[in-house]
C-alpha cells in the first residue's frame, strides 16, 4: 500500500542505522574484524600525524586504551632490551602489525577482556 515503505528502504533510515548498531554491539561486543578496523586506522592515523611516536595524538590513545585494561606498552618506560612477552605486554602503536594474527588476538584479548568491546 501507499503507507508501507520498500523492503530496499526498511533500514535506510539513519537514526534505525544507528539503534541496529547500538543493538548489535551490546548483544555481541565488538567483532574481531570491527576491532582489527579501529587499530588499522589508529596505525593509519598515526602516521600522518607528526612528533616523536610516543607523542601523537592516536598513540596516546592507544596507549589509554591498553593501559585502562590493565596492560603495558613495552619500551614505553623500561629498556628496550626488555622482552615483550607478558600476557599483557604489547607493542607501541607503530609496531603494531596488522597482519601478525597472533599481535592482533592478544590485542584483542587484552583489549576486549575487562568487557571495553563488549
Amino acid at each position: 500500500g501507499k503507507d508501507v515503505p520498500s523492503q530496499s528502504s526498511e533500514f535506510a533510515h539513519p537514526d534505525v542505522l544507528i539503534g541496529l548498531s547500538i543493538m548489535a554491539y551490546r548483544y555481541e561486543g565488538l567483532r574481531f574484524s570491527d576491532f582489527s578496523d579501529a587499530v588499522y586506522k589508529l596505525v593509519s592515523n598515526e602516521k600522518l600525524e607528526f612528533g616523536p611516536h610516543a607523542e601523537r595524538p592516536s598513540a596516546k590513545l592507544f596507549q589509554g586504551w591498553v593501559e585502562e585494561s590493565g596492560g603495558r606498552i613495552c619500551g614505553v618506560r623500561d629498556s628496550d632490551e626488555e622482552a615483550c612477552s607478558g600476557r599483557t605486554d604489547v607493542l607501541p602503536l607503530h609496531y603494531t602489525e596488522l597482519s601478525n594474527s597472533g599481535q592482533m588476538q592478544k590485542l584483542y584479548d587484552l583489549l576486549c577482556r575487562k568487557g571495553k568491546c563488549a
